[in-house]
């Protein structure tokens, strides 16, 4: 009886009831390639299409338990107390040539660099109990140090309508502001 109720259902439906009930799921990726696996078997009777996505699913998901250790890896970037310019001339080096991603945490006075992606930084701090609110994405130009050209206001995470901030910079001068003070306290030469 329950297997014809099965056939009686939508091939969505279908699909995540065969999603829920995969059993034990591969721990390295949350489950995802052994539920696709189990998802293109079932789906082969219902229709070519979802066999189709069922199976594209389970490629794609072979592929990120393959290269999972690869994304894994720890990322060079470092939260900062104290560094200097020398330092950060080192770090600029190695990852763009001339200048390194920083986020600031306005509220906490926390400083990270060294990453290729702000986001990257927006996210380790996020985990470190920070608020989204508080994070400000820069770029530290060691080259300039002392100049107004050594920091630059300009990052994706900065993007944030709700705080009255729509591009890329940091429109407010009071919290460009703080950022040029928490940066100063944190960098010496």
């Amino acid at each position: 009886m329950a297997n014809s109720h099965f056939r009686s259902q939508s091939y969505l439906e279908k699909f995540q009831i065969a999603t829920l009930t995969s059993g034990q799921a591969d721990k390295r990726t949350g489950g995802q390639v052994d539920i696709a696996h189990r998802v293109s078997r079932h789906a082969k009777a219902w229709s070519p299409l979802c066999y189709d996505i069922a199976y594209r699913a389970s490629r794609i998901a072979h592929l990120v338990s393959v290269s999972f250790p690869y994304f894994c890896k720890k990322l060079p970037m470092q939260e900062v107390d104290k560094i200097s310019v020398r330092e950060l001339t080192d770090m600029a080096e190695k990852m763009y040539g001339n200048l390194v991603k920083a986020v600031v945490d306005l509220k906490l006075g926390l400083l990270v660099v060294d990453a290729e992606l702000h986001s990257d930084e927006e996210y380790y701090l996020l985990e470190q109990g920070s608020e989204q609110g508080n994070l400000w994405g820069i770029n530290l130009y060691p080259q300039e140090y002392g100049t107004e050209k050594f920091i630059e206001f300009d990052s994706m995470i900065n993007i944030r309508p709700r705080q009255q901030n729509m591009t890329r910079g940091v429109e407010d001068k009071e919290i460009r502001e703080k950022i040029i003070s928490l940066v100063q306290g944190k960098i010496s030469e």
